[in-house]
């Protein structure tokens, strides 16, 4: 049915960042063909009408904004590609998703219709499976990990757990559903699948899911940059990592933990225009184990190039959004997920 089939969608979106409501009418009017569905990003709203299929049926008036959007099942890369070119917004039960309105852009494209589907019942037990989101806060670390350094998969759950800052059960967890939804390979040797569609969907939700639980601390400089001494485990990103490439305006820096003495030496001070940013690091590096280049950037650590990516992407400007695409062509780790 398309109540329950939008329930599954709603539960994508709102991984995307994208708060979603079905008009509350729609299923007490048999007569109304087209139910609305009302989707929202901070101040960015849209209401679209839901088809199940491209324009095929007979459109009805359905408020002056209404835009079409396509619900269905399973969106194949053939079909998917159409609608794109026809810029018809669609998003399928597996999470595929292309939605586009005022300043949101989604594009979520390689993810597979799972087994089991939240809010579905299995065919084999009849019970329903619990709806998980991938790209929570917590599971989001994990994969950060896995995407960052292909040999974490081959390690023990509880170095994993270790490396990425989660509980052992939140890996165990994640690693099944990872099995489950094919990203992950069974077996001896295991090691990540499809990484590009799985970090695409990561960088989609990073803004929304992880990121607003890393912030410590925010602060104005005159002359945003680490001027005192580096602190252990103090590591840059986002346009601060790539100095060469961009004149930076602001400074995002991951620490471990923040002390006052950080903005006394670095001269911050507090304001309501922030440029500095200072996050929890997450992760513990696995140090020699990283066989792949960091990013240089003078004399300052920077986080690995996943992250960098992330937060260029995340910080919707133009001028940034353009050095994650350059960064993408040219770092190799990020060739290597791109490539996989």
């Amino acid at each position: 049915m398309l109540e329950d089939r939008l329930h599954i969608v709603v539960q994508h979106l709102a991984q995307y960042g994208i708060d979603a409501r079905v008009g509350e009418s729609d299923w007490s009017h048999p007569a109304f063909e087209h139910p609305l569905l009302t989707l929202q990003r901070e101040a960015e709203r849209q209401t679209f009408m839901i088809l199940d299929h491209a324009l095929t049926q007979p459109v009805l008036p359905s408020g002056d904004q209404a835009k079409p959007l396509i619900v269905q099942d399973y969106i194949d890369e053939k079909q998917a590609r159409d609608y794109r070119a026809r810029n018809l917004n669609f998003v399928d039960e597996a999470g595929n998703a292309f939605i586009a309105f005022g300043n949101v852009y989604v594009d979520v494209r390689g993810r597979r219709l799972s087994r089991r589907i939240p809010g579905r019942k299995d065919a084999r037990t009849g019970a329903s499976a619990p709806g998980v989101n991938l790209f929570s806060a917590g599971r989001s670390r994990l994969l950060f990990v896995l995407l960052t350094w292909p040999y974490v998969p081959r390690l023990t759950i509880r170095e994993i757990s270790t490396l990425s800052g989660v509980s052992v059960g939140l890996a165990q967890e994640t690693l099944k559903v990872l099995q489950r939804e094919e990203y992950l390979s069974l077996g001896p040797g295991p090691q990540l699948l499809r990484q590009r569609a799985l970090f695409e969907q990561w960088v989609m939700t990073y803004p929304h899911q992880l990121a607003p639980r890393l912030a410590l601390e925010s602060f104005r400089s005159s002359t945003p940059g680490l001027h005192g001494p580096l602190v252990p485990g103090m590591e840059v990103s986002g346009e601060s990592a790539l100095p060469d490439l961009l004149k930076p305006s602001t400074l995002t820096v991951y620490v471990d933990e923040f002390t006052p003495r950080m903005a006394v030496e670095n001269k911050w001070r507090r304001d309501e225009h922030p440029n500095v940013f200072l996050r929890h690091k997450f992760w513990t590096d696995p140090g020699s184990l990283d066989i792949e280049a960091t990013i240089p950037a003078g004399t300052l650590p920077t986080v690995p190039s996943t992250l960098v990516y992330a937060d260029l992407l995340a910080s919707g400007e133009p001028r940034q959004r353009e050095a994650a695409s350059i960064l993408k062509e040219h770092d190799d780790r990020l060739l290597r997920i791109f490539r996989s």
